[in-house]
This record gives structure tokens, sequence and C-alpha cells, in this order.
């Protein structure tokens, strides 16, 4: 059996102790953005183990409505449910106590940083219970863990927390029930991250005998709506995810967190997705599920945090595309795309290979809309990174007769042996360019170059 630190009850006697700076790793925040367990407030040795540690986190979509104003956020509900058994020969009584804020946030050192939301516990819904009974919660006032670390004024002066008194019998089991609902602030993201803090165990006699962190969805939990960067070990059960353990001594390395797609934007994916699989001429659907994993693959537009998502993209307006061929603005926003991949910002000089596809794309778009303000853009910037390329006036399929052909090599970049730059095949899509035209224009197989339409992209 090991020594350990636990809260104190000294309030009334020596007033509120605050943690020392090298004791502070022992507190942790509570559930999403940061889960922590009961934890020491002021220090003593104790011989009360935990025993069983069970932390339920249900994720629930949940709408707003101020005045006209109806909007979506996501609720936390956490149910954490702690066995402890005094060791000892003597009963122990202290105070229990749980923070109520983020301890990292006013630092700039939340480890959610690749994500926009942020949670906020809704303090009117936290309660605890001991063996079934309601304990009175108070509101506790510290200085801040990390006033004395950072040099920010007035950011982490004070730390806010619910503390509650508990008894410990000599040789008995104590359940304690400790429950809450947290919801986002701020804006929503595309990605949540949640976190249990499973190092503040330590602070308890011997080790943790059993635990388990379970995060429920309301749908089911699959690796497209929990990434990859989700702490591993964990598993999939219907609609939940959960980690296990036993015999734990709980490090900095055992704490949990979950990367997630946020609910609203998951069931707006399978509802898209739904409505493509019934209904694939919906441009505008593909258009939207395309700029939904955008936002789900960037962080900040030219931070990738999710190359599983940024993956499926091309996938997505190919697919498209092939089921909408006179759709300009599928062509241009996945010109868009490829502009980005080359660099996000269309910053350097691109090589006349890489400018090939793009100029495809770009051509398609404007032979269908010449007007089409996203493809116009995607040239502007193209014009910048390839100084080797000028453009000609859109084509359209009713002046194609009038339209000579630059033989240049970015004029014949897909010639009747290229392979066309997209993968997926569909009528006036696949083949090479001059079919992709002929195709478009209505032109007969045996017409010769001379009257095919013009190129965009043509070398200065």
């Amino acid at each position: 059996m090991k020594s350990a630190k636990i809260i104190l009850v000294v309030l009334i006697v020596l007033g509120v102790l605050t943690p020392s700076q090298s004791a502070y790793a022992d507190i942790a925040p509570p559930p999403a953005p940061e889960l922590g367990g009961l934890e020491p407030f002021g220090y003593q040795e104790t011989n009360v183990q935990m025993v069983y540690e069970r932390v339920e986190m249900e994720i629930q979509p949940v709408t707003k409505f101020e005045d006209d104003y109806v909007y979506s956020v996501s609720s936390v509900v956490v149910n954490a449910y702690f066995t402890m058994h005094n060791l000892g020969d003597m009963a122990e009584t202290m105070q229990a106590i749980f923070p109520l804020e983020s301890f990292s946030s006013c630092i700039g050192q939340n480890e959610t940083a690749n994500s926009y939301t942020e949670y906020s516990i809704q303090e009117e819904s936290f309660s605890v219970t001991v063996e079934g009974a309601p304990v009175p919660v108070r509101k506790v006032i510290t200085d801040h863990p990390y006033k004395d670390l950072v040099a920010i004024a007035n950011m982490c002066e004070k730390m806010t927390w619910a503390g509650f008194d508990v008894t410990f019998p000599v040789d008995e089991d104590v359940v304690i029930k400790v429950q809450y609902v947290m919801e986002t602030i701020m804006s929503a993201d595309s990605i949540q991250n949640i976190h249990y803090i499973l190092e503040t165990g330590a602070g308890w006699a011997g080790s943790i005998q059993q635990a388990y962190v379970i995060v429920k969805f309301p749908y089911t939990a699959t690796t497209e709506n929990v990434l990859p960067e989700s702490t591993p070990g964990y598993q999939f059960l219907y609609n939940e995810v959960f980690w296990s353990f036993q015999n734990l001594e709980p490090t900095s390395e055992n704490n949990i967190q979950v990367s997630i797609v946020s609910p609203e934007i998951w069931q707006k994916i399978v509802s898209i997705r739904r409505e493509l699989k019934e209904s694939p001429k919906l441009p505008e659907n593909w258009l939207e599920l395309a700029d939904i994993y955008f936002g789900i693959a960037t962080w900040h537009w030219d931070n990738v945090r999710s190359d599983a998502y940024l993956q499926k993209i091309p996938s997505v307006y190919e697919t498209g595309i092939a089921a909408n061929p006179d759709n300009a603005q599928l062509y241009a926003k996945y010109a868009e795309f490829k502009l980005y991949e080359w660099s996000p910002r269309a910053m350097g000089q691109i090589s006349e290979s890489q400018a090939r596809p793009i100029l495809y794309l770009l051509n398609k778009a404007l032979s269908l809309d010449p007007k089409n303000g996203t493809a116009l853009d995607v040239l502007s910037q193209l014009r910048h990174a390839g100084p080797f390329i000028q453009f000609t006036p859109p084509c359209s399929p009713a002046s194609h007769a009038n339209i000579s052909v630059y033989r240049g090599p970015l004029a014949n970049a897909f010639s009747d042996n290229d392979a066309h730059p997209q993968r997926e095949a569909g009528d006036g899509y696949s083949g090479s360019h001059k079919a992709c035209v002929r195709s478009h224009l209505n032109l007969p197989a045996e017409a010769n170059r001379d009257q095919l339409p013009c190129c965009y992209g043509r070398p200065r």
C-alpha cells in the first residue's frame, strides 16, 4: 500500500489551502474539454483507495432558441462513479472537490488547440451523491494553479471549484457519484476533443483496480466519426467508444483524449449521403459534402488536422461531376481544391505538370459558365503561380466554330494517348481531353484538332 495525498477538510480551522506548485499536476479539469476525477485540495496522507472508477460521457446535440435565433450546441452529460475503500484502521473525513473550469484555457496551453470548440460546465447541473444520498455542494474559489507560472495579468488569478464533504469508514466501500452537464461555447467547430485526466487517480492509496472511460454517441460510433487522433487502446461497441484499465498506477501517459467529428456535422454528413444515394443529380449536395469534409480536414485553412478527410474530397468532386457533368461549380471547386493541394495559399511557382489538371478543370468550368466567380478566382491565383501561363477569353459550345487552337505544350496537355487526370468514369468526364471536349460539344469522333475548343492555359 502506498501513501497518497487527498482532499482535507480544513476550511473552518485553517482556511482554504491552495495546492503547491509541486503538486498541481495532480489537479485536473472536468469532462470536455478536460476531464478529471476526485483530486487533492489540501494534502494529507491517506489509506483510501479508488478500487473502481466508471466515467460515462453522453454526447448530445442540443437546439437552442433565443428570440428569433435558432442554433445548435453540443452537450456532454457526465456521470462519474467512484468506489472508494478505506484500507486503514481509522475513518477518514475530507472535502472532495471538482474544478468548474479548465486549467489551461486561460494561458493558451489547451491541448485541444486544433479545435475552436470550448465547453463550459452548467453549474446549476452539478450534483453529488454519496452512497445514494445527495450531499450539499458549495463553490470554492482558490488561487489558480498557474498563477505564478505565467505572466498574463488577471488571466489565471483565480480558480473555481465545487466542494463536498465525504467520510470513509474503515474497511467499507463508499460510492460517490458526480453528475453535471457541459455545453459548447463560442463557435462550434467540425472537430471536438474531449479529455479525461486519469493521472489524478494517483493521489489515492494503491492502484486503481478497475477503470472504464466510456463515451456514448447518439448514433453508431465508427472510425469516421471517432478520429485517429484519439488515445490508442479504445474499443467500439455499437454507439460507444470505451477504454478499460486494471491495476492502473496512472500517469500523464494514461490520460484519455477522444477526438470526434462534432455531432451536428456528423448527422449532416449522414443526411447528405442518404440524399445523394437516392438522388445523385444534386450538385449542391456534392458541393456541401466536399465543403464539410474540408472543414473537418483543415484548421486555419492551411493546417491539415485530418488526412483521412482530406483524402475523401477528390472522390466527392469526381463522383459529383460524373453525375452532374454540366455543373460548372463542381469543376471550379475541384480546381480550387487541386490548387490548395499544390499550395494552400498558392505561393511559389507551379510547374506545368502540376498546372495541367487544374487547367483542365478550369477549361470545363468556364466553358459551362464564363462568369463563374470561383473559376475566375482560381485562374487569377494560378496566373501568379504560373508566369508561363496566359489565358484566353472563355470558350463556349455556342462559339466553338470560331475558335482557333494553340498547339503549345499545355494546350496539347491531354493528347489522345494521355490518361485523363480524373479517376472516375462518366459521360463527358473520363478519357482523353479531346474525347471529353467532343462529348460536351457534340462533335463527331473524326473532328480534327482545329475544330476543338481552346485551352485556357497557354505558355507565353
